[in-house]
C-alpha cells in the first residue's frame, strides 16, 4: 500500500541529495539562504501528510471546532465592540490554524529521522505520540472556550469586566511568597483572555472575565482550568460559600487542568472577583463540564478522581455536561 508521507519524506530526500551545500548530521544542521524555502516548503509537506494520511478525523474535529470558535469569537467582538479576544499561545494557534499546531511536535523526530538518529517506524510511533496529546489536551481546551464564548452571547452580554491580578513576589529561592492583600474590583475592558495572569504563580484564581448580562441584568462570570494560588484574599465576599481547599486538596489537585467551566451570577462585581486564594475556593452557581465519548465509556472511579471536585463544590444551580456526541443508554 502507497503512503503519502513516506512519498513526501523521499521527495525531500532527493532535494537533500540534489543540494550538497545542505548539511544534515548529529553534529551540524545547515543550509544556505537560497535552498532554505524549498528545504522547509518540503519539510512541512512531510509534516502535513503524516497528519492528512495518519489522522483524518483529528483533522476533521479540530478544523471543525476552529470554524465554529472563529464564528463565535467574531461575533462576540462585534457584540461587545472589542479590541482582541485571546488566550494562551499554544491553544490560540490550534484554534485559528490546527494543521500548524498539531506539526510543530513533528520537528524534531523528523529532523532526527533526517540525521539517522531513528528509522521510520520509531518516526511513525514518536509522532503519532505526539499528535495524540496535543490534539487531546488542545480539543479539550479549546472546546471548553468555544462554549464559554457561546454563553457570552447567549446571555446577550453588553459590557466586559477583567480583573487585574497582583504580580506575585518570590524569595530568592524562586519560590512564591505568601502575602495577604485585597482583590481589586475588576474594571471594564475591551479585551477579553482565557490567559491565567503574568506569571507561573498566581496570587489569586480570578474569573478568566466577567460580563454584565442583558438578558438577566445581573454579572456573570466565567473561569476555566483552575491552578494553585499563592496570597490570602482580605477581602473575601461575605455573600458568597467558601470552601478550604485542604479539605480537598486530592480532588483539588486532580481537576486542576480540567477545563471545565465555573460559573458565578451576583449582582454585584466585587462579589464574584474572586475563584480562589491559598485557602478556600467559591462555590460556584453553576457548573459545565465537556466530555467526549471516551469519558463516558472511563471506569466509573477514574472519572470519580477526574472530576471529584466539582462534585464537591455542589453548584447552587447544578452540574450540567456537553457531549460532543450522543449518549449512550448505559451511560
Amino acid at each position: 500500500m502507497s503512503s503519502k508521507w513516506r512519498e513526501t519524506y523521499t521527495e525531500l530526500q532527493n532535494f537533500i541529495a540534489s543540494n550538497p551545500s545542505i548539511k544534515i548530521s548529529d553534529n551540524i544542521t545547515s543550509m544556505p539562504g537560497d535552498v532554505r524555502p524549498k528545504f522547509y516548503q518540503l519539510f512541512d509537506n512531510v509534516r502535513v501528510a503524516f497528519i492528512e494520511e495518519n489522522f483524518p478525523a483529528f483533522l476533521e474535529e479540530a478544523k471543525a471546532l476552529s470554524k465554529n470558535y472563529t464564528e463565535a469569537e467574531q461575533a462576540v467582538m462585534e457584540l461587545l465592540q472589542l479590541e482582541e479576544i485571546s488566550t494562551l499561545n499554544f491553544l490560540d494557534r490550534f484554534l485559528h490554524n490546527p494543521v500548524d499546531e498539531l506539526y510543530r511536535g513533528l520537528l524534531d523526530p523528523l529532523f532526527d529521522l533526517l540525521k539517522g538518529k531513528i528509522d521510520l517506524a520509531a518516526f511513525e510511533s514518536q509522532g503519532s505520540a505526539s499528535i495524540e496529546t496535543t490534539f487531546g489536551n488542545l480539543h479539550r481546551l479549546g472546546y471548553s472556550k468555544w462554549l464559554a464564548l457561546s454563553l457570552v452571547k447567549l446571555l446577550e452580554a453588553d459590557k466586559l469586566f477583567a480583573g487585574v491580578p497582583p504580580e506575585t513576589k518570590m524569595d530568592g529561592h524562586g519560590d512564591p511568597l505568601h502575602n495577604r492583600m485585597p482583590v481589586d474590583t475588576p474594571q471594564e475592558t475591551k479585551k477579553l483572555t482565557f490567559d491565567h495572569g503574568p506569571d507561573d504563580f498566581s496570587a489569586f484564581i480570578m474569573p478568566h472575565f466577567i460580563v454584565h448580562s442583558a438578558k438577566l441584568d445581573r454579572y456573570v462570570s466565567i473561569r476555566s482550568e483552575l491552578r494553585g494560588a499563592s496570597y490570602t484574599t482580605a477581602n473575601a465576599s461575605e455573600k458568597r460559600e467558601w470552601y478550604q481547599i485542604d479539605a480537598m486538596s486530592n480532588e483539588h489537585r486532580l481537576a486542576l487542568r480540567n477545563p471545565s467551566l465555573l460559573i458565578y451570577i451576583d449582582d454585584e462585581l466585587d462579589d464574584i472577583a474572586l475563584i480562589a486564594d491559598t485557602n478556600m475556593i467559591c462555590r460556584p452557581d453553576l457548573i459545565v463540564e465537556y466530555r467526549e465519548q471516551k469519558d463516558w465509556s472511563m471506569k466509573k472511579d477514574v472519572l470519580a478522581r477526574r472530576t471529584g471536585l466539582y462534585d464537591v463544590l455542589n453548584p447552587v444551580l447544578g452540574r450540567y455536561i456537553v457531549s460532543q456526541e450522543p449518549v449512550s443508554e448505559e451511560a
